[in-house]
């Protein structure tokens, strides 16, 4: 019961989150005029910030630092598993190549069979 009457809040709760996030990463690429990392991890720090205006400067100054750490450690995640992503797919494509090989060489030997 006390699930259902939660549900709108915590779903308002996570909008504002993260259309305040979108807003204001979509600024800072077109105030830096590039897309990195620091947009994101900078867009966390004001969302984190801005969302806690109203308990005090200081309240708000500590999430903000909280909502950077946040977003710069699932950048770093992120990269993590791109990197990981992208040996795994030049590991399938030298497979790959290898496989076309050995199947060339074999149609090959199979019609000329002085060659090897």
């Amino acid at each position: 019961m006390l699930l259902k009457k939660r549900a709108p809040i915590l779903g308002g709760s996570f909008a504002l989150w993260a259309g305040l996030f979108s807003t204001t990463d979509c600024a800072l690429i077109a105030i830096r005029k590039k897309e990195d990392a620091i947009n994101q991890i900078t867009a966390g720090a004001v969302t984190g910030g801005l969302l806690a205006f109203r308990a005090g400067a200081r309240v708000a100054m500590k999430n903000a630092v909280f909502g950077g750490m946040i977003l710069g450690s699932i950048v770093v995640v992120e990269k993590i598993m791109m990197k990981m992503q992208k040996k795994q797919e030049i590991q399938q494509q030298k497979e790959f190549v290898e496989k076309q090989n050995r199947e060339q060489r074999r149609q090959l030997a199979k019609m000329r069979p002085d060659l090897f």
